[in-house]
């Protein structure tokens, strides 16, 4: 993916990339796709439910990880340097902190640009503080359904152990 792709879907709102990826998904990896909801009715996880192809399942993994690429290093340490000058924190030294941004751009790059991108964007206007890595954590990973897709895909790739196991046993038995 180009730096100017990279760009442009960090301007997209997560919303509008989710939408665009389930357009992009084989039908029959949508119509098997059922979410699995909290009390509160976040979605927590996804099952696939229904016959899907292989082939569609590793096309549908391969579009969720052309959706869900980091955001370039010089982009994310700017808006880490922006959450940073918009927040209050507790009094550091310059060595501290330096190793708070290099630890939080480390771990930040392993998300999907635009969710990294809002959840960081939007901070400042929702909390006074620097946020915990644990608060950013809880953010992302509430906004990343692509991740709780692509478990889904990948389990249904991998053998049922349990059901290998008594057949194992029938087998002997």
């Amino acid at each position: 993916m180009t730096q100017q792709q990279l760009i442009q879907r960090q301007s997209q709102s997560v919303v509008e990339t989710e939408h665009n990826l389930q357009a992009s998904l084989p039908p029959s990896v949508v119509s098997s796709l059922d979410a699995v909801v909290d009390r509160d009715f976040n979605v927590v996880a996804y099952t696939i439910d229904g016959p899907c192809p292989v082939d569609d399942i590793n096309a549908a993994i391969a579009a969720i990880d052309a959706a869900s690429q980091p955001m370039p290093a010089k982009a994310l340490g700017m808006l880490i340097a922006e959450v940073f000058s918009l927040t209050k924190r507790k009094k550091d030294d310059q060595i501290t902190l330096d190793l708070a941004v290099e630890a939080y751009g480390s771990r930040l790059e392993q998300y999907p640009a635009d969710i990294v991108h809002e959840v960081l964007s939007k901070w400042p206007d929702q909390s006074m503080w620097w946020p915990s890595w644990h608060e950013l954590k809880e953010e992302i990973d509430w906004r990343n359904n692509r991740a709780k897709i692509k478990a889904a895909l990948e389990k249904k790739l991998t053998p049922n152990r349990t059901q290998s196991v008594i057949n194992q046993a029938i087998r002997k038995g």
